[in-house]
């Protein structure tokens, strides 16, 4: 026998009792978990279940709200439900894995030479098959629960959908529902009319809160408003003082001076309320104050609040300007529609009160209703006749004058022939779809001027941040715009759902597309979260963000003290760049959901492309890598490559930027300056040198010009004088030409860029200097000597008779 096996199967025996204990240790939470999460929420949710369907069964028709609660509690128990079989499924899989890694290393530690039972085999084979049954026991068990999990879940979706499409039925009934007409109401209340001051009086009592409130409480309301009343008549004397204001404010600035002037207008009523808000929620607090004792007062703020939005958008006081661009008359009269529609909601809150009175009967109720819409009706259409008067024609016609117009009309008519809910169905959802569509409209507003004022740097919070984002003039703020546009979809998908609690859609329903937005949905064998792929997307926007602010800090700041090279630093953040915006892409693609298992495939795929199409771009991508990491050329370099001879302005992964001098800008791929010939006069430092070839006439005195070139170069600042690293100027004497001796003045500058500008002084300064020193500068001269013909005469050839020589 081999004595490797001898020892291992002797190692077995020995670790084989340890083996099993660690595979029961580690059923053990399973087992714990499952008794834990088993019994009490599921038994529970089953009961509820059965409980709704019975209610259902033997209720008959519910209404529309007793349907809506029924709904909610089946969405409780489909909860349950759906919780219970993740967790059931995680159980299972987790004793799949135990299964598939401990189970074959005991059999493979028990296989050996010795017999089953002989020796320490046994007992631990025992042990093992004790434990395989409780296993097997425990998998039957969580299969049974996962069944039962399912089989709630379905029959809680049913009953679900069920109630849905009741409370759909019931609420449309209720919504066709008919109370006495106007002519009816009207009667009874004429018969009934000295009832009337006592339920006034019942409702002043009732809305004041001094019955339910009692005397303390009401006492300390009544000296804080007192107080609050004094503190804002001192505010509202209070002048304001601005600067001198510009024609032109941005958005921004002109919406926080409105802001201020209109506080200051509605100083009054505004401390009052808030006093009184105040108050009132320290009264819940403390004294256990019931909110229907107290809630005037918050929701008299809120619509306060809402009519000084108005007044700041419409009509604010001066220095201010409209923020929505319309005539001042037209701003004014708007502004006053608005804020007497807000009192009108304010008084309809209050007068729902009312149901709560004995002394407020059905008939009473609702001629104030019908009193009231018709109130209502003629402020908004004033409203809508002030803000569609002009010029409209067609579709804009249509459906900014006529059909507002039409659905008031139609809520004074449903609400006098006593279809009451349909009244309020439609005046409710056609006010609401306009005031959310003007918020929706602000709030876009706000975010198309906050884009452009830190694209443009309108303030100096805007400025710095442009600034540590290391963005000049002109540049954008990347990945901005994206990012305000994910916002702006979010913006009007809330506007979307609003619309459809505004009219009438079940809250259920909107419930489920929320659901569906949250938790995805399914093509296929594709399954698709809106709300992780905007939340990769928000991800990635604002990390990309912070990773040129980080790449900014590193080339400006952080890497200068360091004392490396411009192009070292250059490449170190260029590297860190484009390695963050991977990583910020990784990471995104992560949170949105896609599986890094099918990279593979990708890399084929791509693979493939390189192959038949995508050479120069793999090419030119490594060329830029190359370039990063080798610096034969950097950002700011002068470089010729062919034909282009500019600097270099940026050096990106696939291509860099050269400017011309003609102030164009070639993009040339990397490879081109990785696999041909690049000139660099800036390499490894600045200096250049210039060549002045200068021509004097035969007869001048050499030395004399030798002088005055040095003396002209060395008369220069830009010259190199005097430096041990750097020769001076000096003069070279080339020959002989034709007309004239040829000399050559040469030298360094400190840098290379201003190398023509230098020429260019040196040509001038040494025309100059020779004019007054008397050197003359040849021009070629050239003698030209024209060779007569061979045989030629000076006399003329004959001419015939009858010609005239011309």
């Amino acid at each position: 026998m081999n004595p490797r096996t001898n020892v291992r199967t002797a190692r077995s025996r020995v670790f084989l009792p340890w083996r099993v204990l660690c595979l029961a240790l580690c059923l053990a939470p399973s087992a714990v978990m499952a008794q834990e999460t088993t019994p009490e929420p599921l038994h529970e949710a089953r009961e509820i279940y059965e409980q709704v369907r019975a209610e259902v069964a033997g209720a008959g028709d519910l209404t529309a709200g007793g349907y809506a609660e029924l709904t909610r509690r089946m969405d409780r128990v489909r909860l349950t439900a759906s919780r219970c079989a993740r967790e059931t499924e995680g159980l299972l899989a987790r004793q799949e894995r135990l299964e598939t890694t401990l189970v074959p290393r005991h059999e493979g530690a028990t296989s050996g030479p010795f017999p089953d039972g002989e020796g320490m085999a046994a007992p631990a084979s025992v042990r093992f098959k004790e434990v395989q049954a409780k296993l097997a026991t425990q998998r039957a068990d969580l299969e049974a629960r996962l069944l039962e999990c399912r089989l709630l879940e379905i029959d809680s979706d049913e009953l679900a959908a069920e109630l849905i499409r009741r409370g759909q039925q019931a609420s449309l009934s209720t919504l066709f529902e008919r109370e006495p007409h106007v002519v009816e109401v009207l009667h009874r209340n004429l018969v009934n009319l000295g009832e009337w001051p006592a339920a006034g009086q019942a409702l002043v009592r009732l809305l004041s809160g001094s019955e339910e409130l009692g005397a303390g409480p009401f006492t300390v309301l009544v000296a804080v408003t007192l107080f609050a009343l004094a503190a804002g008549v001192a505010w509202r004397r209070r002048p304001l003082a601005f600067g001198d204001m510009p024609d032109e404010l941005p958005f921004t600035t002109n919406l926080l001076i409105a802001f201020r002037v209109v506080t200051h207008a509605y100083a009054v009523p505004l401390f009052v309320l808030v006093a009184v808000s105040a108050c009132s929620l320290v009264l819940i607090v403390v004294a256990s104050v019931p909110w229907s004792a107290i809630w005037q007062a918050p929701v008299a703020l809120l619509l306060l609040l809402l009519a000084m939005g108005v007044r700041t958008l419409l009509d604010p006081p001066a220095p201010a300007r409209s923020l929505l661009r319309v005539p001042e008359g037209k701003g004014r009269t708007l502004s006053r529609l608005l804020q007497t529609l807000s009192f009108l909601v304010l008084v309809a809150l209050l007068l729902g009160e009312a149901r709560g009175l004995d002394s407020f009967d059905r008939d009473k109720q609702l001629l104030l209703g019908d009193i009231y819409v018709l109130l209502l009706a003629i402020n908004v259409l004033a409203l809508i006749d002030v803000a569609t008067r002009g010029d409209l024609r067609g579709a804009e016609r249509l459906f900014k004058r006529l059909l507002p117009t039409f659905v008031m009309v139609l809520v004074v008519v449903a609400m006098w022939l006593g279809y009451v809910e349909l009244a309020r169905l439609l005046f409710l959802g056609t006010l609401g779809t306009a005031i959310a569509l003007l918020g929706v409209l602000l709030l876009a507003r706000l975010v198309d001027d906050l884009q452009d004022g830190l694209d443009q740097g309108h303030y100096p919070w805007q400025r710095g941040l442009r600034h540590a984002l290391g963005l000049t003039d002109g540049d954008p703020v990347p990945g901005l715009g994206w990012l305000l546009l994910v916002l702006q979809i979010t913006l009007w998908g809330i506007f979307l759902l609003m619309l459809l609690r505004l009219w009438g859609v079940p809250a259920q329903t909107v419930e489920h597309l929320v659901q569906l937005l949250v938790s995805g949905f399914e093509i296929g064998s594709l399954t698709i979260v809106p709300s992780r792929i905007l939340w990769a997307v928000l991800t990635l926007l604002l990390l990309v963000m912070v990773v040129r602010w980080v790449r900014s800090q590193l080339e400006k700041r952080w890497l200068l003290r360091t004392r490396m090279e411009r192009g070292a630093r250059e490449a170190v953040a260029t590297s860190f760049g484009y390695a963050g915006i991977a990583a910020v892409a990784m990471l995104s693609l992560a949170m949105a959901g896609i599986d890094f298992s099918n990279l593979a495939i990708i890399a084929g795929a791509l693979s493939v492309g390189i192959g038949f199409g995508l050479q120069n771009v793999v090419n030119n991508f490594i060329s830029g890598l190359i370039m990063l990491f080798e610096r034969p050329v950097k950002t700011g370099d002068w470089i010729v490559v062919g034909n282009t001879e500019g600097y270099v302005r940026r050096i990106s992964i696939r291509t860099t930027t050269i400017e011309t001098f003609d102030r164009s800008e070639v993009i040339v791929p990397n490879s081109e300056l990785i696999s041909n010939q690049v000139t660099n006069w800036m390499h490894n430092h600045n200096f250049g040198r210039f060549k002045v070839p200068v021509g004097v006439a035969y007869g001048s005195d050499t030395e004399r010009v030798r002088q005055v070139l040095l003396e002209a170069a060395r008369a220069h600042p830009q010259v190199v004088t005097n430096d041990a690293g750097w020769p001076d100027p000096w003069v070279l004497f080339l020959g002989f030409g034709d007309s004239a001796l040829n000399f050559e003045l040469r030298g360094i500058v400190y840098n290379a860029d201003n190398r023509l500008g230098v020429i260019s002084d040196l040509n001038f300064a040494v025309d100059r200097a020779f004019r007054e020193h008397g050197i003359e500068i040849p021009f070629p001269q050239r003698v030209v000597h024209m060779a007569e013909a061979s045989g030629a005469s000076d006399e003329k050839p004959p001419t015939k008779p009858d010609e005239t020589p011309r």
